[in-house]
C-alpha cells in the first residue's frame, strides 16, 4: 500500500478506507513473504480471475500483482473497467458494466 497512486485514489473510494486496508494487510500477510502469489498453492495451477476498475483504490497493487505473477507464468483473466471502483461489479442494477462484470465472473466460474 506504499504506491503513490493510491493517494489520489484513495480521496474517491466509496467502498475502501486506505488505513483500514493497511491494518488489515498487516494482519493477514504477517505470515507472508511479499510475493505472496508464490507462496500460497492455490495460485500454482488455479484458474484467477481478476476484476477491478482504475478507481480502485487496490488498482495500482493489483496491477503490480498482476504484472509480477504473469512474468513469472501465472495466467489470469484479467478485466480491467475504466473509472469504476472497488466492488463496483455488486452494483448490477445501477452500473452498466457492473452487469457485464457480474455475468463475466458467473460464466468463468461455470466454466471453471
Amino acid at each position: 500500500m506504499d504506491n503513490p497512486k493510491l493517494i489520489e485514489l484513495n480521496k474517491n473510494e466509496p467502498i475502501l478506507n486506505k488505513d483500514r486496508l493497511v491494518e488489515a494487510g498487516k494482519l493477514f500477510l504477517k505470515n507472508y513473504k511479499q510475493d505472496l502469489y508464490k507462496n500460497i498453492p492455490a495460485f500454482k495451477d488455479a484458474k484467477i480471475m481478476i476484476i477491478t476498475g482504475t478507481k480502485d483504490i487496490l488498482y495500482p497493487d493489483i496491477k503490480k500483482f498482476y504484472d509480477l505473477a504473469k512474468k513469472d507464468g501465472q495466467k489470469f483473466d484479467f478485466k480491467v473497467y475504466p473509472d469504476l471502483f472497488h466492488d463496483f461489479s455488486i452494483f448490477t442494477t445501477v452500473i452498466q458494466e457492473a452487469d457485464l462484470a457480474f455475468k463475466q465472473i458467473l460464466k468463468f466460474l461455470k466454466t471453471n
